[in-house]
This record gives C-alpha cells, sequence and structure tokens, in this order.
C-alpha cells in the first residue's frame, strides 16, 4: 500500500488530533528562544531617547492595511517612547490608504498614556506625498506664528502653537 493511498483512507479525526497536538505543544511547553535587538533597532529607540523630554515631534506613519502587522507595533512603540518624555506629537500621513488606521492606532495609544488630542498631539492626516514640502513650510510657518492656508487639520494644531510659544 503507497503512502498516498493510507493517507486516504485515515480517518480525519487522527490528522485533527496530532495538528492540535502540534500546535498545543509550544503552548505549553514554551521553547524559551533568546531574543536579540538587532542594531537598527537598537538605533531606533537611541534616537528617540535622545529626543529631549517635552519637545515637538513631527511622526510620519506612511502605511496602508496590508503593513499592519509590520507598522502598527513600531507605530505604537514609538508613540508611547514619545509620551512618556512629555513630547508633543505631529502625525502625518504620506500613504492615502492609511489615514484612518493611523489615527485609530494613535487615539488608542493617547488614550492609554492620557494625553488629549489638540494639546498634546495632532493628526494632520493624509498628504499627499508630492506635496511634502509644502506641508513642512506649512508646519514651520505654523511654529513661527504665520497662518499658510486653510488646512483645517492644521488649524486645530495648537501643540504647534504651543511649541512657538515656548
Amino acid at each position: 500500500m503507497a503512502f498516498g493511498d493510507w493517507l486516504v483512507r485515515l480517518d480525519r479525526r487522527w490528522i485533527f488530533l496530532t495538528m492540535g497536538l502540534l500546535v498545543l505543544g509550544p503552548l505549553i511547553f514554551p521553547l524559551s528562544l533568546p531574543l536579540h535587538v538587532t542594531p537598527p533597532v537598537q538605533a531606533f529607540v537611541d534616537a528617540v531617547d535622545k529626543v529631549p523630554n517635552g519637545s515637538t515631534v513631527l511622526m510620519s506613519c506612511a502605511y496602508d492595511p496590508a503593513s499592519i502587522p509590520e507598522m502598527v507595533p513600531m507605530t505604537r512603540t514609538a508613540l508611547k517612547q514619545l509620551f512618556d518624555k512629555n513630547c508633543k506629537v505631529v502625525v502625518i500621513c504620506l500613504w492615502n490608504g492609511g489615514p484612518g488606521l493611523v489615527d485609530r492606532v494613535v487615539r488608542s495609544v493617547a488614550d492609554e498614556n492620557h494625553k488629549v488630542d489638540g494639546v498634546d498631539w495632532v493628526n494632520l492626516g493624509f498628504k499627499e506625498g508630492r506635496e511634502a514640502v509644502r506641508v513642512l513650510n506649512m508646519i514651520v510657518d505654523k511654529l513661527d506664528g504665520r497662518q499658510s492656508g486653510n488646512e483645517a487639520g492644521l488649524q486645530q494644531a495648537s501643540v504647534a502653537e504651543r511649541a512657538a510659544t515656548k
């Protein structure tokens, strides 16, 4: 009897039982594999640590639904680090599929850290990538106290206004 014939006649319950044991095994008896911090990750953490307490930070969150598993944990961690340092965070999204996702993550982390929208952080939403220089100029103008247009997100940016008065 060939292996294929044997497998076809095998009761499915044995396959499910085997799969269940293979999945439960590592959960019941963890492998305790070592975790190593890679140099790029350590460099990122060190860079955030070097930001002075109370600074205003522009954070670009350019991602879409396909990159949620990779980008959301990094965004949450960076925001938590910045909020722990009492930094004012200005969030911008340069990817058209991400504003809703980014806003949900930022609000969640802000709520966990008791940060107030428009005071401790502001989300400027989606800005076309081609206009990145224009957006940065708008932010600089706002920090300098100059009005630069009628952008709805920027009008509520009291974070930037407070930073300009310090």
